[in-house]
């Protein structure tokens, strides 16, 4: 169910000259997710240019995929949305529903590739020879867990209200009330907190592992942690400060 934007007083962008920043960052950044990742994946699969373990390729391929389509559905729809300063398909109130379920899909598929891709990674630098019987098929078998994990959000999700939320510039749910009052919060720490306080253990405990590795996993370790750093950075609480909530306010 659409329900129509309600903080747009508070949180539209005041002047043209910001709004028009913010958008051409926002087609900057979606079309350089589409394009870097459509490199690396050919750079993957047509050259096999990506010199790493093939459970690691294939998280890393997986998340060049998870990053376009959250290029082109999520990112560039906020450059639209802000270049025009609305929600630009008004008249279709379904697709509010359909762009919030893409929106915390592949956000979570992202989040828990890299997870995946950092807990590897370790496993193979403390336990070497076990890893090296891992292959392609291991990868995709992990890659598709992720990625079921990460769609029973928005699948419990069904049926909730989505609307316009100026804050962010895209749909989002809408409502906190009822059953949501405690699960949003609950399945929020689930599959965002646990997977980030994850990565940033892994993070951690890769960047001890630096000096004492060589070769091939020294290449690996200098591709994962600039992954996991800039993820971490990506999440740092910034933001204009909340007003205060009414009825009907959106909720996690």
């Amino acid at each position: 169910m659409f329900v129509p934007p309600w903080n747009q007083s508070y949180y539209e962008f005041e002047s043209p000259a910001v709004r028009g920043a913010f958008a051409a960052w926002c087609y900057g950044t979606g079309l350089l997710a589409v394009l870097g990742n459509a490199v690396v994946l050919v750079a993957s699969l047509k050259y096999h240019a990506i010199k790493l373990d093939e459970v690691t390729k294939t998280l890393v391929e997986g998340i060049a995929i998870a990053d376009m389509v959250y290029g082109v559905f999520v990112i560039l729809q906020v450059a639209i949305s802000v270049t025009i300063n609305g929600w630009q398909y008004q008249g279709v109130s379904w697709l509010c529903e359909v762009s919030t379920y893409i929106q915390y899909a592949f956000c979570l598929t992202d989040i828990l590739l890299i997870c995946a891709l950092n807990i590897n990674k370790l496993a193979v630098l403390m336990r070497p020879f076990a890893a090296r019987s891992r292959t392609k098929k291991h990868g995709l078998v992990f890659s598709a867990i992720a990625v079921a994990l990460a769609h029973l959000y928005p699948l419990i999700g069904i049926g909730r209200p989505s609307r316009f939320d100026w804050r962010i510039y895209r749909c989002n749910y809408s409502s906190s009330d009822g059953i949501w009052e405690w699960l949003g919060p609950t399945l929020m720490g689930i599959f965002l907190l646990g997977p980030n306080v994850i990565v940033l253990i892994t993070t951690a405990a890769l960047l001890c592992y630096v000096k004492k590795v060589t070769g091939e996993n020294k290449q690996a370790m200098f591709t994962l942690i600039p992954v996991s750093l800039v993820y971490i950075i990506s999440y740092a609480p910034i933001g204009k400060p909340q007003e205060p909530t009414e009825s009907g306010n959106t909720g996690p």
